[in-house]
């Protein structure tokens, strides 16, 4: 019988799948980045093939391999339905050393919300993860903090939404600004840089675009998306030293939409910049796990874990016939891309991943000040869980790499190229 690495108790489902992650390992060592951390949290998801761990149980090939350990979290506590704390709490990941927030669907929540702009006044039913800005030189990041911190600058917001009564068919972001309240954005200057971690699929076969929404204000009374672009590696072609070509393409192109307000919010009650990006949900049943069918050794019992919120065929996301395309684009629920992360490698013996840092964040954002330069000002990670519910969590304080002397010490989680 196979077993999965480390205990977690799953809320809500039956004996024979908690049964499945009360086998015995070693416990993970608290931290930020990859490293020991990681292996044991990988084993409990799983090996590239999908033999063992939650991607057997759940019959997910290929497994996403995790380069961070907030990343691993995120996915156990997507797959299982678990909130990220118990996640780390049933995993020996010490507490404390993240921000996290939840924020179930809408619907199957009452008022779900429609086109953007959407009224700010829904940040008040919603939970942020806070930041203070970094330095428009580049030199400082983004840096994460408790909501109670008064520094706290910029707040980001992310949920799970559909147009009707239906499944959620769009991820909705929020980068509240507090520090932005003058109003006239440079007519024809980007004013915020917007990663967007998409996912092609075609044929079949998922692909992951790291994209980037460049917002560019139409005039000074229209905020919304019709002047913008996104970049990114789109047809998957590389140029002749194997790096990927960029290209890009309206935000209509692929079902995307985004808008600014002035207005106040949770954070302060004065008005200032709120931008709003809605993404299209692309969750792939031949991919990603919409039905668990436990192996015969546990059960033969056939585990529904998305609950009807979601139909077997998943989410189709847009149709994406540019490019070279003739597929769907949109945002998947994983906390990763689907298959090996760059940098990791599996043991064949042992089974066991190792992921060389710096990871990638998945949700990182440029916005304005009072002046038109960008600041870093958001990074974060994420997972759609198999209720619905969207999961945001980035670490406190990353642990840096500390390559050999007199190189400097680079940070072991990066935002995307480009931002």
């Amino acid at each position: 019988m196979r077993t999965l690495a480390q205990g977690l108790t799953i809320s809500g489902l039956i004996g024979a799948f908690t049964a499945i992650w009360l086998g015995a390992a070693q416990p993970a060592r608290a931290g930020s980045g990859g490293g020991a951390d990681l292996g044991s949290l990988q084993a409990l998801i799983g090996p590239p093939d999908g033999s063992d761990g939650l991607c057997f149980a759940l019959g997910m090939k290929p497994c996403p391999q995790l380069p961070t350990v907030t990343q691993a979290v995120l996915e156990v506590a997507g797959l299982s339905n678990t909130p990220p704390e118990i996640a780390r709490a049933k995993n020996n990941i010490a507490m404390g050393r993240h921000i996290d927030a939840g924020n179930p669907s809408r619907p199957p929540a009452v008022n779900p919300l429609s086109t953007l702009p959407v009224d700010p006044s829904v940040l008040a039913t919603l939970n942020p993860l806070a930041f203070i800005r970094g330095q428009s030189d580049g030199h400082q990041a983004a840096t994460p903090t408790q909501l109670y911190d008064t520094e706290a600058d910029t707040f980001l917001y992310a949920v799970a939404n559909g147009a009707g009564g239906g499944q959620p068919d769009k991820l909705l972001l929020f980068y509240d600004d507090l520090s932005r309240t003058n109003k006239n954005l440079q007519q024809g200057k980007i004013s915020a840089k917007i990663s967007l971690p998409l996912t092609v699929l075609k044929g079949g076969t998922e692909r992951f675009v790291s994209a980037i929404l460049q917002f560019k204000a139409p005039n000074k009374k229209q905020l919304d998306c019709s002047a913008s672009m996104i970049t990114g590696n789109f047809s998957g072609a590389v140029d002749s030293k194997g790096n990927p070509v960029q290209s890009m393409v309206k935000p209509s192109d692929i079902g995307v939409d985004c808008a600014v307000v002035f207005a106040a919010s949770p954070a302060s009650s004065h008005a200032h910049a709120i931008f709003e990006v809605a993404i299209p949900l692309l969750i792939a049943s031949a991919v990603d796990p919409v039905t668990a069918t436990i192996d015969p050794g546990y059960s033969s019992n056939t585990l529904s874990i998305w609950p009807a919120l979601f139909s077997t065929d998943g989410v189709p996301g847009f149709p994406f016939g540019t490019n070279g395309i003739n597929g769907s684009i949109g945002i998947g629920p994983g906390a990763t891309p689907f298959g090996p992360a760059v940098g990791c490698t599996t043991d064949k013996n042992t089974k066991v991943t190792t992921c060389t840092p710096p990871g990638t964040y998945s949700l990182c954002a440029s916005l304005p000040g009072e002046g038109d330069d960008l600041v870093p000002a958001v990074a974060a990670f994420y997972a759609i869980a198999t209720d619905g519910e969207t999961l945001l969590s980035t670490p406190l304080k990353p642990p840096p790499l500390k390559p050999s002397p007199p190189a400097k010490e680079k940070p072991s989680i990066v935002c995307p190229d480009g931002m």
